[in-house]
């Protein structure tokens, strides 16, 4: 998960419907975020993290380059909950 300002861009979808794509920065970090969780967990970037008011349970990762930024980048990872 992540959060910041993203753009839209209109598109056509099924059967003439208007259907929006969201682009940016934002966009690709979450994305980023997606690939390092496991199935049943929950990545959060850094700056999420730091807007959370209390901060559950989670693992610190490791900050690691990513293409397209200059600086590595971090995140929290929620263990995944077997429901039990």
């Amino acid at each position: 998960m992540n959060a910041g300002h993203v753009e839209r861009e209109p598109g056509r979808g099924g059967c003439g419907a208007i259907a929006y794509t969201l682009v940016g920065d934002t966009v690709n970090l979450t994305q980023r975020l997606q690939q390092w969780a496991e199935p049943g967990e929950t990545v959060l970037s850094e700056p999420t993290w730091a807007n959370l008011g209390e901060k559950p349970e989670a693992d610190l990762l490791e900050p690691s380059p990513l293409k397209g930024r200059e600086e590595p980048v971090g995140g929290y990872r929620f263990p995944r909950r077997d429901g039990s």
